[in-house]
């Protein structure tokens, strides 16, 4: 908690009481014996609240105010309080003054503050208080400020929360002037670096008269350090040992040789370091040498066999030297480890021993291969090498030297053999270089050459594979031949023939398209885009008229993605050309067009011939519904002709015996047995009349029905099974020509259906006549079954008979016009084709038939319960 204070003594006042407004109150004792007024404020700004200046409404009396103006001009604090509510800032008389601000010219405001202080603190200062405002605790920051007349202060700002109700409502603060106390600080700190200065020169001077003393002694321990650095940095060993072979000293390397410390190993017998069989030898090798003075390493390199701290035993290069001093006399030696080298050479050993290996399997591998090999020296060429493969295709001899072969005659040409040397061919890389070559007995064929630089028996030398590509060369020229047989034929083929590349750019043309197009030549030639030829026949008016550019464009598209469709073109000339394009591969397109004039002059001389024959069709086929009509007319006339004449014989007879009883009864001769008579005979003659007229009407009546549904193409709705059985009845008087074939009916359909009964009626009357007529005969008894049932919304008719059958050349060909077995007997070969052509079209069916020879024939009949035609 931070408190300033404001107090105020009268003289004439004993105690006083100190009003804190924003806070609680609270008297305070005081003396009394001041000459003058003393004034101290006291401020709360953290758990009590800063003085508000008159914003609780309590107006402070004109001695409050005066008290509060002296004790901050006495104590020279200045003070600010912003309040937050308003953002209103309320500056005190001795801040304007600290600022060296007029109050009548400045409005209190924090840009006012920043733009007096010092350039090289406004940033800082802005950043402290942008900090603090943002925190709820105390805060306190140095900086200089410049005043109007150029003057430069120091001053100390402090500031903290107001809160009320527990809320943060304002800032206080408090401005002091600290020049006074920085400058004293500054001047201490003056004082303090001088200080330092002189105790720095004082021991500097100590500092160099010790380095002298210590120079001495450098320069003394010097010759020492650099003889030792210069030992210790070689890479071998040294060790030096006196006359009774004890160790003196050692370098360092002596731990990367021998793994000992150097330390370690003085006062140690040299022994330590030898091979036991060495180590034994040494003390005489000493010995001998200072009694004799002569030693066969002494002064020389030796290779021997040291031991490491290990154990290892491992190779050295020894070297032995005597040194002497004045009073002393001992041994230096240089020790080098060898056994790198020794690996090395070990190494190098074996890998010479394995070349050889490798060239004995290189020369086993090389004879096992199918293609010619061959090792050859780079300058003249000398063969080193070939494998049989290479002797089997130059015909050379087995067992022949290498020396023998020869070069130059083993070509064709034998001066391909110095352009083969121009070319480097033993030392550069050769890949799919082609030559005639000659075999030993004169007879030449194509080889293939590739080469490689190797290493053969240490050294340098050149692998060339020998490839014999007769065949190839033989295909090739077999290709060319034929190729130019192909040109030939596109050249003299009676069709225009263009091929473009996948960019439309024209690769062959031949002569007959150059004539069909009529374009200027240099548009066809080879490398030119065929879519200039097609942008100018466009512009020729070859395409039509219309819009020339969707012409072009739609042209150019065929010539992209080709199809197998065949399109028309017709030139200028007046003559049609059938164009086809296909693909062959990576998108070229082979284009061919050929003269259709006479044969579209062709087409419609046959289209116009197919259109008599189809007439000539419908006439037969009409005739032949005729003729089926008639013969059903004729059946049915004599049907009814047995009725009505027994039914005229009955009318006559009752005619005559009325006449009878009427000259009678004229004559009164009436007899009762006479009149019973009559009447008998009356009764049984208007009984026959009426039975046979029933029948004649029954008959009539089919007759009708049948008769109009046949010249009729009139949809309506019928039974099925019931208009079966009328068409059935119609027919009963053909049957009767074939008493031995008995027709029979399994009608379970019962349904109506909305179709055409006249080709209903004409589709079971054809198919009766030819079971009669092909199945049966007049002699051949079986049976007709006709069967109906009902699928879903369809309905299946059976036509069955037990006849003769059919084999299976005639069952394929039974629904074709004009096709018949009995064109001798007056068949037309129209009656199946009109039953095949009405179930499929015209009730929108199928048909199906099942026959094999001796085995009957089966027609199924499928046809919908409403069929759909060209007329729906």
């Amino acid at each position: 908690m931070s408190l300033v204070c404001f107090l105020w003594f009268a003289p004439d006042h004993a105690s006083v009481f100190v009003d804190l407004p924003w806070g609680e109150a609270w008297i305070a004792g005081a003396s009394v014996g001041l000459a003058a007024p003393l004034v101290v404020f006291f401020g709360s700004a953290r758990d009590g609240t800063a003085p508000p200046p008159d914003r609780t409404g309590v107006r402070k009396s004109l001695p409050d105010q005066i008290a509060q103006r002296h004790a901050e001009r006495i104590g020279q604090i200045g003070s600010w309080y912003w309040i937050l509510e308003t953002d209103e800032i309320v500056w005190s008389e001795e801040a304007f003054r600290i600022l060296g601000l007029s109050q009548s010219d400045t409005v209190p405001k924090w840009a006012e503050f920043i733009r007096i202080v010092h350039p090289d603190d406004r940033a800082a200062v802005d950043k402290w208080f942008r900090r603090v405002w943002k925190t709820d605790d105390e805060h306190a920051t140095d900086c200089r400020i410049m005043l109007a007349d150029g003057t430069v202060r120091w001053v100390e700002a402090r500031e903290g929360p107001v809160f009320e109700g527990g809320k943060k409502t304002a800032i206080f603060g408090t401005l002091r002037d600290v020049t006074e106390r920085v400058e004293q600080l500054a001047e201490i700190q003056a004082l303090s670096s001088h200080q330092e200065e002189l105790v720095a020169i004082r021991t500097a001077e100590l500092e160099a008269e010790i380095a002298k003393r210590k120079a001495v002694q450098a320069e003394l321990e010097l010759s020492e350090a650099v003889h030792r650095n210069i030992v210790d940095g070689a890479a071998e060993a040294i060790v030096t040992v006196d006359t009774d072979g004890t160790i003196i000293s050692a370098n360092r390397a002596v731990q990367t040789i021998f793994g000992y410390e150097p330390e370690a190993l003085v006062g140690e017998p040299v022994a330590v370091l030898m091979e036991r069989d060495v180590a034994a030898e040494h003390q005489r090798f000493i010995s001998n040498y200072l009694l004799t003075g002569k030693s066969r390493i002494m002064g020389s390199t030796t290779e021997l066999s040291a031991q490491r701290a290990d154990g290892e035993v491992f190779p050295i290069e020894l070297s032995v030297n005597e040194v002497t001093v004045p009073g002393q006399k001992f041994f230096c030696a240089i020790v080098r480890d060898i056994s790198e080298r020794k690996a090395a050479e070990l190494a190098l050993r074996q890998t010479a021993e394995r070349l050889e290996e490798s060239e004995r399997n290189l020369k086993q591998l090389l004879d096992l291969s199918p293609v010619g090999i061959t090792i050859v020296e780079p300058e003249d060429h000398n063969r080193l090498y070939a494998n049989e493969a290479m002797a089997r295709m130059f015909k050379i001899p087995p067992d022949t030297p290498l020396s023998e072969w020869g070069a130059a005659e083993t070509f064709a040409d034998p001066a391909t053999l110095g352009f083969v040397r121009s070319i480097g061919f033993a030392k550069n890389p050769v890949s799919d270089l082609e030559l005639l070559r000659r075999r030993r007995d004169g007879t030449t064929w194509w080889c293939l050459h590739y080469s490689r630089p190797i290493i053969f028996g240490g050294r340098e030398a050149a692998i060339v594979w020998h490839l014999d590509i007769s065949n190839r060369k033989a295909i090739e020229a077999e290709l060319s031949r034929k190729e130019a047989q192909l040109r030939s034929t596109i050249d003299n083929a009676p069709a225009g023939i263009v091929m473009t590349d996948k960019d439309q750019k024209i690769v062959l043309v031949n002569e007959e398209l150059r004539d069909i197009l009529d374009v200027p030549r240099e548009m066809l030639e080879p490398g030119e885009f065929y879519g200039d030829v097609l942008r100018y026949m466009a512009d020729r008016g070859d395409f039509g008229s219309g819009d020339i550019e969707q012409k072009y464009e739609r042209a150019l598209h065929t010539l992209r993605n080709p199809n197998t469709g065949i399109h028309e073109y017709s030139a200028v000339s007046g003559r049609v050309f059938g164009v086809r394009r296909h693909e062959v591969g990576d998108g070229s397109v082979v284009t061919v067009a050929v003269d259709v004039t006479e044969q579209k002059e062709g087409e419609e001389r046959l289209r116009q011939a197919l259109w008599d024959l189809e007439l000539a069709q419908d006439e037969l086929v009409q005739s032949e519904k005729m003729a089926s009509l008639g013969g059903l007319v004729a059946g049915v006339a004599h049907e009814i002709n047995t009725p009505v004449g027994t039914a005229v014989t009955a009318a006559s007879h009752v005619r005559e015996e009325t006449v009878k009883i009427r000259e009678a009864f004229a004559r009164n001769e009436v007899k009762r047995s006479q009149f019973d008579n009559y009447l008998a005979a009356a009764d049984e003659g208007t009984r026959i009349i009426e039975s046979n007229l029933h029948r004649a009407a029954q008959l009539i009546r089919s007759f009708k029905q049948v008769a109009v549904d046949q010249s009729s193409e009139l949809r309506r709705r019928f039974n099925i099974d019931a208009y079966i059985r009328e068409t059935v009845d119609s027919l009963m008087p053909q049957l009767k020509h074939y008493p031995k074939v008995e027709l029979q009916l399994e009608m379970d359909a019962d349904v109506s259906i909305n179709s055409y009964p006249g080709a209903f009626a004409q589709i079971l009357s054809n198919l009766v006549v030819n079971a009669l007529a092909h199945g049966f005969g007049q002699d051949r008894s079986g049976t007709i079954l006709i069967r109906t049932v009902t699928l879903d919304e369809q309905v299946k008719i059976t036509f069955e008979d037990d006849g003769a059958g059919m084999d299976a050349d005639i069952r394929t060909r039974i629904f074709e016009p004009f096709f018949t077995t009995k064109r001798g007997s007056g068949g037309s070969g129209l009656g199946m084709h009109i039953v095949y052509n009405l179930v499929t079209t015209q009730l929108s069916g199928t048909i199906r038939c099942f026959s094999n020879r001796g085995q009957g024939t089966r027609f199924d009949i499928t046809i919908p319960m409403t069929p759909e035609t060209e007329n729906d």
